[in-house]
């Protein structure tokens, strides 16, 4: 592909993305509440994947 550049890091920044928590303690002293449990709710987004997967289009 004839690339002859170098590859420069800039240290000064963070490295991928920031580490993520799912710490819900905040909603939970608010009162909130969750209506599903997490194994139904990745079994829904799996049951509506596999009907909508034919569309090729996401969003």
């Amino acid at each position: 592909m004839g690339f002859k550049r170098e590859i420069v890091f800039n240290t000064s920044k963070p490295e991928g993305t920031m580490r993520k928590l799912n710490d819900v303690s905040n909603l939970n002293s608010l009162g909130w509440r969750p209506t599903i449990t997490l194994k139904e709710d990745v079994k829904r987004a799996y049951h509506w994947y596999k009907r909508n997967a034919d569309e090729r289009t996401y969003s």
